[in-house]
């Protein structure tokens, strides 16, 4: 499984769980009509806290991402010089 497909599962799993208890409520008819509004008020600090999991994940991937290019930019660089350097040491015929 890919790496995005992880995040979306992950994601799709999180909504679900703090949905859950909400929908339970409203498919049952036993929430009242402040405890509705309670849910609703609270989703988006619940959501908040699901997605700061995966906001730090993205985090962390970005800043690998960006040494990994470093690193190729740097690797490029060295292998130009290298083909410079045996360019001028070839024989000419």
């Amino acid at each position: 499984m890919s790496k995005t497909e992880t995040f979306k599962n992950s994601a799709t799993q999180r909504s679900a769980a703090l949905s859950a208890p909400l929908v339970l409520h409203l498919e049952t008819n036993t929430a009242t009509q402040q405890e509705v509004l309670q849910a609703i008020h609270a989703l988006p600090f619940q959501i908040s806290q699901a997605l700061d999991p995966l906001v730090t994940q993205l985090e962390e991937q970005k800043a690998q991402n960006v040494q990994l290019l470093e690193r190729m930019e740097k690797q490029d660089q060295l292998m130009r010089s290298l083909g410079k350097l045996l360019q001028t040491l070839k024989p000419r015929e």
